[in-house]
């Protein structure tokens, strides 16, 4: 089950992914930023039930912040499809993290997907504002698992990469 960020039913601590600054992000500094509408943080809770008298733990999460990305960053084709204008408008996969207890569970492709991609196509959708998702892949292993489901290198940093709305259209229109 996924939901925005709330410390008041979210409990984060004891979430471990094996990245210390990921850990800290969610525990320390997801609220703040959210509370400062400066990124959402959408939290992966296993299903409480009907019972919500205790915090539901967090076993995965995924970061968003609204951006733009200069368009000379992008390849040629995407200026040519897209836009004239010097930025695009972009949603960032700022941080993205799954508790080493629920790995191997395809819950970072639920996050990916189902969160980022969906929240991306809504807000493209209902008010534009968003060419692109993109995001820093942090080594080869996470750079692989975006590749995997459709995201490109940007040609200046090839650990920066990104997916058009045209393709995400796509993923959900199958």
């Amino acid at each position: 089950m996924v939901e925005r960020l709330d410390t008041s039913c979210h409990q984060r601590d004891g979430f471990c992914c094996g990245n210390e600054a990921l850990d800290t992000y969610l525990t320390e500094q997801a609220n703040q930023s959210q509370s400062r509408d400066c990124a959402i943080t959408y939290v992966l809770i296993e299903d409480p039930g009907d019972n919500r008298v205790n915090p539901c733990q967090v076993v995965g999460y995924i970061t968003l912040i609204s951006q733009s990305i200069p368009l000379a960053e992008c390849p040629a084709w995407v200026a040519k499809k897209i836009t004239n204008k010097p930025l695009l408008p972009a949603i960032l996969v700022a941080r993205m993290a799954v508790d080493n207890k629920f790995k191997g569970r395809k819950l970072g492709e639920a996050l990916l997907v189902k969160v980022a991609l969906r929240v991306a196509k809504e807000q493209a959708d209902s008010i534009g504002g968003c060419a692109i998702v993109f995001l820093d892949a942090k080594d080869d292993v996470a750079k692989s698992f975006y590749l995997r489901y459709g995201f490109m290198e940007l040609p200046k940093n090839p650990f920066q990469l990104f997916m058009p709305m045209s393709e995400i259209r796509k993923l959900f229109s199958n």
